[in-house]
């Protein structure tokens, strides 16, 4: 048994020997399908809240900003995910549609985050610093709803490498310090000199 083998066993198990009866396959593909079903709508039902807030919002950002790059996103990923959701109701949502749709959500995620520096008027470090960025971790969670861990893994490798490409990108365009971290006269006092407050 050669590693790659060996860590399949140790993450998956001893592969089932014989092979598993056609109604285990059955409900496996069944459950497969509900759990695309379950997928599509959540990530509707993030769509249409963070649009809602998005348009309550206060907005922060200059009178003469270049693009809003949030609704564009969204009323990308609204279509997308209307047609993903179609198909599953279908069940014909192959494989390959899957890998697509992994790769889209992230990438529409990781631009819009992208896109804020522009729309801020800010070096793209900005970008980095924001809590935007935990949506991430909800779309690999997404994809733990299947029993399949390939396309949960390959969601973290998708993400990892969008965000190293906004890493490699501030630091190119920045190399302070700062374009990448919080400037530390920024940080309250508190957090610059904790031993001054730790008795009150």
């Amino acid at each position: 048994m050669n590693l790659a083998q060996r860590m399949m066993t140790m993450l998956l198990g001893p592969p089932v020997e014989g092979g598993l009866p056609d109604r285990v396959k059955r409900q496996i593909e069944e459950d497969q399908a509900e759990s695309e079903i379950l997928i599509g709508w959540v990530q509707m039902v993030g769509i249409i809240l963070f649009a809602g807030l998005y348009s309550a919002a206060r907005k922060t950002f200059p009178d003469d900003a270049m693009f809003e790059p949030v609704p564009w996103a969204l009323g990308a990923y609204f279509g997308f995910t209307l047609l993903r959701l179609g198909l599953a109701y279908a069940h014909k949502l192959p494989a390959w549609m899957i890998v697509i749709s992994i790769v889209v959500d992230m990438s529409v995620l990781l631009i819009t985050i992208w896109s804020f520096h522009i729309q801020y008027m800010q070096p793209p470090g900005f970008s980095l610093k924001g809590p935007t960025m935990l949506y991430i971790f909800g779309l690999i969670a997404l994809r733990a709803l299947r029993f399949d861990p390939r396309y949960v893994a390959m969601a973290g490798a998708v993400a990892v490498i969008g965000w190293l490409a906004m890493l490699a990108n501030a630091i190119l365009v920045d190399s302070e310090p700062s374009a990448i971290t919080p400037r530390l006269h920024s940080l309250p006092l508190v957090q610059r000199h904790p031993d001054r407050w730790r008795d009150g």
